[in-house]
């Protein structure tokens, strides 16, 4: 069950961590055996406009049987999931609170614009060689520039001064603009790999920004 959402639901770890948080955790699945996100060689001339549409019918599920409360809930994925948090939170930043993508990127780089701006922390390793920090071609196509893709986000979101921190192992670079969003691009000493303690970070930081 590596990389699915029934792997998720049995990671007791991650289970017993969100539910001390006083959280609820929601495993999407993907039609295929991998997510359908732009640019990526599987499917060249996909939008994601199927996912969009799919991660809407989730939260709109959750909200009418579970009572979730649709304002406070954090998009995250890792690796190819990674890549679906960033599409949403450049195509449909409306529809979570707050992105935390792990070690994942747009494909073929950044879009001409998003939507509009969303808090974003961003979590990925130094040594990352399936999704390296400075992208690689894999047949027809590229993995995006995770430097281009954040710079880009920086300046369309009109982020502003960068702070520093060390946190958890990682290090941090902070930013916030008027509207109160804020970007963090967070770096580990390590491969691509994945570690609970990225959600909880994640979480807190949206916490503390009064965002969830």
């Amino acid at each position: 069950d590596r990389g699915s959402a029934r792997g998720v639901m049995r990671n007791m770890g991650l289970r017993r961590m969100v539910s001390e948080m006083g959280l609820a955790l929601i495993a999407p699945k993907s039609a295929r055996d991998d997510w359908d996100i732009p640019g990526a060689p599987s499917d060249m001339a996909s939008t994601g406009a199927a996912e969009i549409a799919y991660f809407e019918a989730v939260i709109a599920d959750a909200t009418a049987r579970f009572g979730i409360d649709p304002d406070r809930v954090m998009m995250s994925g890792f690796s190819a999931g990674g890549m679906v948090t960033w599409e949403l939170a450049c195509q449909r930043p409306d529809l979570f609170a707050g992105f935390a993508p792990v070690s994942g990127t747009l494909w073929g780089g950044p879009p001409a614009s998003c939507v509009s701006p969303a808090s974003v922390i961003h979590i990925h390793g130094t040594a990352d060689r399936t999704v390296p920090l400075a992208g690689r071609p894999i047949g027809p196509t590229r993995q995006g520039d995770v430097l281009e893709v954040l710079a880009t986000y920086r300046a369309s979101g009109e982020f502003g001064p960068e702070t520093t921190a060390e946190v958890d192992e990682m290090t941090c670079a902070r930013q916030s603009n008027a509207s109160g969003d804020v970007l963090e691009f967070c770096t580990f000493d390590g491969g691509h790999s994945f570690s609970r303690s990225y959600l909880s970070y994640a979480w807190e930081r949206l916490r503390a920004a009064g965002k969830v």
